[in-house]
């Protein structure tokens, strides 16, 4: 029924009106997004003309001229020298007994980073150089690798070059003053430090409760440098240090950090007069660097140490000298593998399988008297990586009869890939599966006349969580010590 107070043709009328209010208020809706485009706007362009007065200022400040890095196309990838050193200029005598960095003369590298990025993939591998690498430095004699940086940033670059064959595109040098400021810039860093960490009398660090703990620069600068109260020393601070870079990379490059006028201002004077970058690396294509390393994701990021085979005493020059041992081999094949744009870890012969966790019987197939015990050495040296780890020999003994011409190594269906690990450092080997073993060991291992041995090169990754799945102790605040 029709309405009858509404008037013939009203409703004509009503849908002019509703078009009309639809219109005004698709104006308006447009009206306002223009005002907030325009007030964006406004914080950008502010925002561009106080970056663009630090971006000339600092750009001529740190930049300084290499011949030795060699440019690359946009888009290709390149290969990153990160250092961190130990220069104390501006570090007054009280800062640097409050930061454990007592005074040494000259200059050397407390860290040194190769990384390798490949845009395309956003691939990164990060390769860590123990600082007491002992090598040759070119027209210099041997040395420590961290004693490169004091006869200039340059000659740290043509010493990384002659050691890897790699072309060094980039360098970011920061000192520990530096390092220091930047970090309090951001307002501290938080980093999972997942064990308790026993006083450092050479540092000052010690932590308590292990958990997420919050760092300003000068306990973060005690945490980097902490090596002597580990048990791997140097290599456990490498470690922490991969940690800790990612943490502070993560979030100097965040949008809160970007968008917050102190830590950008912070970060400018921090930056301003302890950082080295190469005549190439603006400050775009530097802040770009970062955000490629920023993020641990397995899937595209691997860090590792540099392959050696431990520390060592040796006498130079009639002086006793802690250096750690370069392991040369594993060093070629780790830079080639980089040099091919491959992650190391998937260009080694051998499975990613720690030979430590192995457990192998060894067992005479020739009759000769004393193959096993012989073979038992020959293979554990053989599968030694880096310093300490290899096949655990636990058993030896006669096979079942003799007659063997070649090494064969039984395995049980779970052993397969240690298998392979194991039968990769015997020259000739024949694999044959079993459904067990003489004692329930892993693998058996019937040694053959023509028994030999291979050195096993293994490239395995510094073990670090996945983002944003941190261990469970790392769930709830840390605490750090104050010494005893």
């Amino acid at each position: 029924m029709r309405n009858p107070f509404r008037k013939r043709g009203q409703h004509l009328l009503d849908a002019d009106l509703f078009r009309s209010a639809r219109r005004r208020e698709r104006r308006f809706l447009r009206r306002g997004w223009q005002w907030a485009a325009l007030a964006v706007a406004m914080v950008v362009i502010g925002g561009a003309a106080a970056a663009s007065y630090y971006y000339v200022h600092l750009q001529d400040a740190i930049t300084q001229h290499f011949n030795n890095t060699t440019p690359v196309a946009e888009g290709k990838p390149f290969n990153a020298l990160l250092v961190g050193s130990d220069s104390r200029a501006g570090l007054s005598k009280k800062a640097q007994e409050k930061l454990g960095a007592n005074y040494v003369p000259g200059i050397n590298a407390d860290t040194i980073i190769l990384a390798h990025i490949d845009p395309r993939t956003d691939s990164v591998i990060m390769m860590q150089f123990p600082r007491d690498l002992w090598i040759h430095l070119p027209g210099k004699g041997m040395a420590k690798i961290n004693s490169a940086v004091s006869y200039g940033p340059d000659y740290l670059v043509r010493t990384i070059r002659s050691i890897t064959h790699l072309d060094i595109n980039h360098y970011v040098q920061v000192d520990l003053e530096g390092f220091r400021q930047v970090v309090d810039a951001l307002g501290g860093v938080d980093v999972c430090v997942p064990q308790r960490i026993p006083f450092d009398p050479h540092t000052g660090l010690e932590v308590t409760r292990p958990g997420m703990i919050h760092f300003n620069g000068n306990e973060a600068l005690r945490f980097v440098r902490a090596r002597h109260v580990f048990a791997s020393g140097d290599f456990a601070r490498i470690q922490n240090q991969q940690r800790f870079l990612a943490a502070a990379i993560h979030k100097a490059t965040s949008v809160s950090s970007i968008l917050n006028p102190g830590h950008v201002i912070g970060l400018y004077r921090a930056v301003k007069d302890n950082v080295i970058i190469d005549q190439g690396l603006d400050i775009p294509k530097l802040r770009n660097l970062l955000s490629r390393i920023r993020n641990i994701d397995p899937r595209h990021y691997q860090a590792y140490t540099v392959p050696n085979l431990g520390a060592k005493n040796i006498t130079y020059h009639g002086t006793t000298v802690s250096i750690v041992v370069p392991d040369w081999p594993a060093m070629k094949a780790m830079f080639a593998a980089v040099a091919r744009n491959e992650k190391p870890s998937q260009a080694d012969d051998v499975p990613g399988v720690d030979p430590a966790s192995i457990r192998v019987g060894v067992y005479n197939g020739t009759g000769q008297a004393g193959a096993a015990a012989s073979a038992a050495a020959a293979l554990e040296k053989a599968t030694t990586v880096g310093f300490d780890d290899h096949v655990q020999v636990v058993d030896t003994g006669n096979a079942p009869h003799f007659g063997y011409a070649h090494t064969v190594v039984r395995y049980t269906p779970k052993a397969a890939a240690e298998a392979k690990l194991v039968a990769a450092a015997i020259r000739g080997a024949k694999l044959k599966q079993v459904r067990q073993t003489f004692i329930g060991t892993d693998i058996d291992v019937f040694v053959g006349a023509h028994f030999a041995t291979r050195q096993i090169v293994q490239l395995r990754p510094i073990p670090l969580p996945p983002p944003g799945n941190p261990p469970a102790v790392c769930r709830h605040p840390g605490k750090l010590g104050h010494g005893p």
